[in-house]
């Protein structure tokens, strides 16, 4: 079975989020981070277009949407403020996603117990806003980048594959992508 995924940061905009179903409407799963957001500031969440939007609690930075014809085959393990983390099986073995939005400027420590939470999924994507050695002229306070010093370490600890060059470029592209083998 072979399922696109797509990861994409709509900076809380509704319009954005109903672009990205219709120009990625060829994606199965679309993890939506830094959600569409009414003018209250509330998550806005429900169906677009051919997508069900399947995520779980209030105020969540990430959402989903998966096609109207897989749904079936997914199932939301957990989700918390964070994030969340689908399931799936595949020739009878368990296959997790998770999608993760990490605000800029969190505390080392705060990222840490984010991340500790999605550290069995096969496959986690998101905005860490981890930033990488090119950026420290727009990292945390002083030069130095906390959260994607915390980000590298417990991925590292945690057996994830990375990317060796960063993989944010300033626009709202995919942050990171982790991956086990």
């Amino acid at each position: 079975m072979f399922i696109n995924l797509c990861f994409i940061n709509v900076v809380a905009s509704i319009g954005n989020r109903s672009v990205v179903c219709d120009v990625f409407s060829y994606v199965d799963v679309i993890f939506i981070v830094d959600p569409a957001v009414d003018d209250n500031g509330v998550c806005v969440d429900g169906d677009v277009g051919d997508f069900v939007f399947v995520s779980g609690v209030d105020g969540c930075d990430a959402h989903a949407y998966i096609r109207w014809s897989l749904l079936g085959l997914f199932d939301v393990v957990c989700s918390n403020r964070y994030g969340l983390i689908l399931r799936t099986y595949c020739s009878r073995k368990e296959f997790c996603v998770g999608g993760i939005y990490l605000r800029p400027g969190m505390l080392s420590v705060d990222v840490d117990r984010a991340l500790r939470v999605f550290l069995d999924c096969h496959v986690l994507a998101g905005d860490m806003n981890a930033r990488g050695d090119r950026w420290r002229h727009v990292a945390d306070v002083g030069g130095h980048n906390h959260q994607g010093t915390t980000v590298a370490r417990v991925l590292a600890d945690f057996d994830f594959m990375v990317p060796s060059i960063p993989t944010h470029d300033g626009t709202t592209v995919i942050d990171l992508c982790a991956f086990r083998q």
